[in-house]
């Protein structure tokens, strides 16, 4: 028996959805993101980000990109792949139907770097990704749209990811995905007053503790020289 996966592998262009950076970096929506070209960008789904995407040139024309993409020291270690499987055999435990993102030319990439038939992030020119960031401290919540490289990219420092997320894994950094709200974050901050609370408490004790002992010090020097 085999089974047919609904798979959609595009990233379709929707014109009411086409902004340029400047109005990107005004909006609010959690878990839309947008991938940027020449200050063209296209929104896409943070959670689901497909093989291909469909953005315009300054033009009009829409072009097609593969926007997947893998590291050039995961490419040498043969860790990455340019296909995708639609169509399972569960019988037979094995892939019937592969559809391939396999690049040809630099062109055809998001990234605008082409290896091997896989397209690599490019350090050079990398991939501009917009995306919002959330930030959840002890002086409340808030968030903002912030540019920088995509998901999956490489990056050494959180300030050129997109997310501000820099994560390590196997000894090479990667852009992770962003925070986002979640149910738990009440007891987050929670816990972090609570621990301030008692790191002052401790302070203040320690000082308490140093301005006593200072006293009796100074009463014990005085008794002397009476």
């Amino acid at each position: 028996m085999t089974n047919v996966i609904s798979c959609n592998l595009y990233i379709y262009i929707d014109k009411n959805k086409v902004l340029n950076k400047t109005e990107v970096l005004k909006l609010k929506n959690f878990y839309i993101s947008y991938f940027c070209k020449n200050d063209i960008c296209t929104e896409v789904n943070t959670n689901f980000l497909k093989q291909f995407v469909e953005i315009p040139d300054d033009k009009g024309n829409i072009k097609r990109y593969i926007s997947s993409a893998c590291t050039y020291q995961k490419l040498k270690l043969n860790e990455c792949s340019n296909r995708i499987c639609v169509s399972y055999n569960n019988e037979k435990e094995e892939c019937k139907i592969f559809i391939s993102y396999k690049c040809n030319s630099d062109s055809q990439c998001l990234t605008n770097k082409c290896i091997d038939g896989m397209c690599i992030y490019n350090e050079e020119n990398p991939t501009e990704f917009c995306t919002d960031v959330y930030i959840n401290s002890i002086f409340g919540r808030r968030s903002y749209r912030h540019c920088g490289k995509a998901i999956g990219d490489v990056c050494k420092r959180k300030r050129e990811c997109a997310s501000k997320e820099c994560l390590k894994y196997l000894g090479y950094s990667y852009c992770g995905i962003p925070s986002r709200p979640s149910d738990s974050d009440f007891v987050t901050v929670f816990a972090k007053l609570l621990f301030l609370t008692i790191a002052i408490i401790f302070i203040f004790i320690i000082l308490c503790l140093g301005f006593c002992i200072k006293l009796i010090i100074k009463n014990k020097n005085r008794k002397i020289k009476d």
